[in-house]
Order: C-alpha cells, then sequence, then structure tokens
C-alpha cells in the first residue's frame, strides 16, 4: 500500500473513531486502544484530532485532550 494512503486511511479511521468516542458510543478502553493502534503517536494523534476538541460530551473531550496532552507517549 502507497505510504501517504496509508497515512490518510489511519488518519480517517481515528477521526472516526474518535468521534464516537465523544459521542458516548464507545468506553474509555476503547479509545485509548484505537490511538495506541493507530500510526501517530500521542502527539501526532492530538494535532489530527484537535479539530473534535468540542466535539460531543465535554467530559470526554477534557480526558481525551488530556491524555494525549501527557509528556509521555505510552
Amino acid at each position: 500500500m502507497n505510504e501517504p494512503v496509508a497515512h490518510n486511511t489511519w488518519e480517517s479511521y481515528l477521526t472516526r473513531s474518535a468521534k464516537a468516542y465523544l459521542e458516548g458510543q464507545h468506553d474509555w478502553k476503547w479509545i485509548m486502544a484505537t490511538v495506541k493502534q493507530s500510526a501517530f503517536d500521542k502527539q501526532q494523534a492530538r494535532q489530527i484530532l484537535l479539530p473534535l476538541k468540542n466535539h460531543g460530551w465535554k467530559f470526554r473531550s477534557q480526558a481525551l485532550f488530556n491524555w494525549l496532552e501527557m509528556s509521555r507517549s505510552d
């Protein structure tokens, strides 16, 4: 698979997954696993997901972005 195509696919998957989590469709463990399985580290994932910071449930958004902003990349 072409690398830019794969990158766009992961970016799209991560964005759709984050929207689902922020709207209450999945739990915390699910979104953490999704981010960890993506092709991105936490800093990259945060950049991709930043437009969603005010999307969905406020407490879920705060939890996700606080976790992504942690200095240590798990």
